[in-house]
C-alpha cells in the first residue's frame, strides 16, 4: 500500500447530490480510463442529472465515482478511482455500495456491467462480487458481465 494514500477504512461513499458536480468534476479530472469527462463528452453537472452517481470521499476530499443507470435491471459503469488511491479497495466499495443501495431502492434481479478483457484487475474485482461472463464475444474489447439476484438477498452483496 502506498503511504501517501490512507487505507480504505477511511473512505465514505454517498450517493452524489445536484450540489456535488465539483466533487465528481474533481474525481474525473484526476482519474484516467474510461470515467474521463473528455471521453463521454459531458460535464459533472450532467451526469448527475442523467445518472445515479456514487461518490466516495476520504475526509471529505472526493476520490473516486460509479454510476448506475437504472431500467428493468441496473447497469454499472464508470468507474473511476483517482489514481493515488487505487489498489486499495476503494473500486470495490464503490461498487457494493452502489449494489446495496440499489438492492434497497429498486431491487433489480440483473446487475450488468462491461470492461475492457485486457484489464485483468477488472474481471477479477468484479467476478469476486459474483458477476460472471454473459457470453458476448464479438463486443470489441469489451465483455458484458452478469449478476443474478437470488430473492434480493443482501448477504450475497455484504458477503462478498
Amino acid at each position: 500500500m502506498r503511504r501517501d494514500a490512507p487505507a480504505n477504512d477511511a473512505c465514505t461513499v454517498r450517493l452524489a447530490t445536484s450540489g456535488d458536480s465539483d466533487l465528481l468534476q474533481t474525481v474525473l479530472d484526476n482519474s484516467s480510463g474510461a470515467a474521463n469527462s473528455d471521453i463521454f463528452g459531458l460535464n459533472a453537472t450532467e451526469l448527475l442529472q442523467a445518472h445515479q452517481v456514487h461518490l466516495a470521499l476520504n475526509d471529505g476530499e472526493p476520490i473516486g465515482c460509479v454510476m448506475v443507470t437504472v431500467a428493468n435491471s441496473s447497469v454499472i459503469h464508470n468507474l473511476a478511482v483517482v489514481q493515488a488511491f487505487r489498489n486499495q479497495g476503494h473500486a470495490t466499495t464503490l461498487i457494493r455500495a452502489a449494489i446495496a443501495y440499489n438492492d434497497k431502492a429498486h431491487a433489480p434481479e440483473i446487475y450488468w456491467t462491461a470492461v475492457d478483457g485486457g484489464t485483468a484487475g477488472a474481471w477479477e474485482r468484479f467476478a469476486k462480487l459474483g458477476f460472471e461472463g454473459a457470453g458476448v464475444e464479438d463486443h470489441g474489447t469489451l465483455r458484458l458481465m452478469i449478476r443474478k439476484r437470488p430473492h434480493n438477498d443482501l448477504r450475497t452483496v455484504e458477503a462478498a
